[in-house]
């Protein structure tokens, strides 16, 4: 499928809650913010029009991160509500980081699961999966 995209002119110290303007194509985004460009700075985020996503009813994408390996509880948790993100989750998508005895310093995981313990849990499982 051709993804469709829709050009936001916001102002450089903002994100796009503060939008001027939308267009449909990059260079009309570009002549506007020629012409408009303040002393604030303008910039053009790219977004896709009406994206394909995952729907899954029963389990929500979750973000988490371990600080080494004897952590119970993750240092950082969130849930997901982006297209992006949401297709890593499906992939558990991970990163590690091991220090030089190759020891794990810090293990993230973005997945889907029912719950926040689900979520914990699963992360948990596959980070002692990765211990040498």
């Amino acid at each position: 499928m051709l993804e469709k995209k829709i050009y936001f002119v916001v102002p450089t110290r903002s994100d796009i809650d503060e939008c001027y303007e939308i267009f449909s194509s990059h260079s009309k985004a570009e002549a506007y913010m020629m012409r408009f460009n303040r002393n604030e700075g303008l910039r053009i985020v790219e977004r896709v029009l009406d994206p394909e996503y995952i729907t899954d009813r029963e389990r929500s994408c979750y973000i988490l991160e371990f600080r080494g390996v004897k952590s119970e509880k993750p240092w950082e948790f969130a849930l997901v509500t982006n297209t992006k993100t949401s297709l890593a989750a499906l992939e558990k998508e991970t990163h590690i980081e091991r220090n030089a005895d190759g020891e794990i310093e810090l293990f993230s995981m973005t997945l889907l699961a029912a719950n926040k313990d689900e979520a914990i849990r699963l992360a948990k499982e596959a980070r002692d999966a990765q211990r040498n």
